[in-house]
């Protein structure tokens, strides 16, 4: 029969709670039961990936890239949708 391993993840803490949508942001994330090996670790804002930074058992950090959409507005005074007669 083989072992059984049991793996506990805990995330007690992130800060901060709140950040630009433009990016920047560094997260730390307080827990326990994080992996040493970078590539073992993900993070994610939504659906935006928090790029790893550093990672100790218990704390990982990351710093979010730009989220926001770039809109471009002009001032033709027309809606492509609604067409007037």
């Amino acid at each position: 029969m083989l072992p059984v391993v049991e793996w506990r993840l805990i995330v007690a803490n992130v800060r901060p709670l709140q950040g630009s949508l433009r990016g920047g942001t560094t997260l730390t994330i307080l827990g326990d039961g994080f992996s040493l090996n970078k590539t073992r670790n993900s993070v994610m804002v939504g659906e935006h990936p928090c790029e790893l930074e550093s990672v100790k058992v218990t704390e990982l950090t990351c710093k979010i890239k730009d989220t926001a959409k770039v809109h471009v507005v002009d001032n033709s005074g027309v809606h492509p949708c609604k067409i007037f007669y």
